[in-house]
C-alpha cells in the first residue's frame, strides 16, 4: 500500500512540477535527467588516460601493465616532469561549456 501511494505522490508531483534539465530547462523524464542536447555535449574521459593525472592521452601508448618496469610511458609529460603530491585522481568528463554549465547547475 504504501509503494502504491508513493507512485502516486511522485506521479502528482511530476504533473504539477515537471522535471527540467538543469542546463537548458528543457522538459525531461524524470528528475535530474538531462536533455539530449547536453548529453551530446558531454565528453567522457576514456582510456588512454595518464595513471597518475587521469588526463587524456591525445593518442595510445600501447597496451603496458601497470606493475611494469615501463609503467612510466603511462604518465603524461607534466606527471613525469613535476610529479603532483597525489598518486591518482580521476574525473569522468572532459571540462568543456557543457560539462561547465553542469557543474555550475549543479
Amino acid at each position: 500500500m504504501r509503494q502504491v501511494i508513493e507512485r502516486i505522490g511522485v506521479s502528482l508531483l511530476d504533473f504539477l512540477l515537471p522535471a527540467h534539465c538543469p542546463v537548458t530547462g528543457e522538459p525531461v523524464e524524470h528528475s535530474g535527467g538531462l536533455s539530449a542536447e547536453v548529453w551530446a555535449g558531454l565528453q567522457f574521459i576514456q582510456d588512454p588516460k595518464c595513471i597518475q593525472c587521469g588526463l587524456p592521452f591525445a593518442f595510445d601508448t600501447g597496451a603496458i601493465e601497470e606493475n611494469s618496469a615501463q609503467e612510466v610511458m603511462k604518465r603524461c609529460t607534466q606527471c613525469l616532469y613535476q610529479p603532483p603530491s597525489f598518486d591518482r585522481a580521476r574525473a569522468r568528463l572532459i571540462y568543456n561549456d557543457t560539462s561547465r554549465q553542469l557543474l555550475l547547475r549543479f
